[in-house]
């Protein structure tokens, strides 16, 4: 988000050298209709960039094949799904392996907007991820960035159903 929000200020000053602030302010005042929509169009473009900069993620690959997952990400801001999982009541565990090469990230399971299991990852990691399912249905393991305004790179995790 810190990024984007540079270049919103980047593209106001480059506007701002272009046509002036008087320009601006002049044109609001008499040609109300043409310059209004022009500021409304700039107002939604800011508003779909800010709100389209919570979850950024480039370079992934994600491989599916018998059961296994495979999911690698060159680098993510907010989160990113894994794989849904669909299970029965009690207890599950998925084997799994993540790696992160910067950054710390949490590997969840989610069910609707609750999480019910995490874990935390700043280097390697194996393990099971257990966590009791208290309905049957599906569930979405999902991986993000620990703290919400800072990126990982170089993540790679892999699952075993």
């Amino acid at each position: 988000m810190k990024g984007y929000t540079s270049y919103i200020f980047r593209i106001t000053y480059i506007l701002q050298l272009i046509f002036g602030k008087s320009f601006i302010i002049e044109h609001v005042h008499t040609q109300k209709g043409d310059s209004m929509k022009l500021l409304r169009s700039l107002l939604i473009l800011t508003l779909v960039v800010l709100l389209s900069a919570c979850n950024v993620a480039t370079k992934i690959t994600k491989v599916q094949n018998n059961g296994e997952t495979t999911l690698k990400i060159g680098s993510l801001q907010g989160s990113h799904e894994v794989q849904t999982i669909k299970v029965e009541n009690g207890n599950v565990e998925i084997p799994y392996e993540a790696s992160v090469e910067e950054g710390t990230i949490l590997l969840q399971v989610i069910k609707g907007d609750q999480v019910i299991h995490e874990e935390e990852i700043t280097s390697e990691k194996e393990g099971l991820l257990s966590f009791e399912a208290p309905k049957p249905g599906s569930y979405e393991l999902s991986v993000s960035v620990k703290g919400e305004k800072e990126k990982a790179k170089g993540i790679r995790i892999h699952t075993k159903l």
